[in-house]
């Protein structure tokens, strides 16, 4: 499974493999979850380091 969301977590790109409910629909459901978390964490993330680039580099103070 992959998952691709922007900043707000909207999911933007999604892809299920044909396997994915072989382990039954309430694993499908908790990979799916959890999958989304973390495609909303890297889109914000991805989003806070182009619009703060200083935020990617706390130790660095510009001078």
């Amino acid at each position: 499974m992959t998952i691709e969301t922007d900043p707000a977590g909207r999911i933007t790109r999604l892809h299920v493999a044909d396997y994915a409910m072989d382990d039954g629909p309430e694993r499908l459901a908790a990979v799916l979850a959890e999958q989304h978390r973390n495609a909303h964490t890297a889109a914000i993330d991805h989003a806070v380091r182009i619009l703060d680039p200083a935020a990617s580099n706390p130790g660095d103070s510009g001078v």
